[in-house]
């Protein structure tokens, strides 16, 4: 993720699998209001929404979360 300074910030979210809805939120201290998007490749093979909508970053329609076929999801966002 790229913070509002320019900094790359990364953090760790565990989701249980199963889970629907939101995977997590994007906030930056101080703004009331940020526009983000995901890098190119950074929404493998489309788990989450296209769109980010409040910073809220959800699963997609039709995706599901399934542990045994994917460890894990790098997303990235600017």
């Amino acid at each position: 993720m790229v913070g509002d300074n320019g900094n790359d910030v990364s953090g760790t979210n565990n989701i249980i699998e199963g889970s629907t809805g939101i995977l997590f939120t994007l906030s930056v201290t101080g703004q009331s209001s940020t526009v983000w998007g995901f890098k190119a490749g950074g929404n493998p093979g489309d788990i989450a929404a296209a769109t980010i909508t409040d910073g809220k970053v959800v699963l997609a329609t039709g995706k599901t979360l399934d542990y045994e076929s994917t460890k894990t999801y790098k997303i990235i966002v600017t």
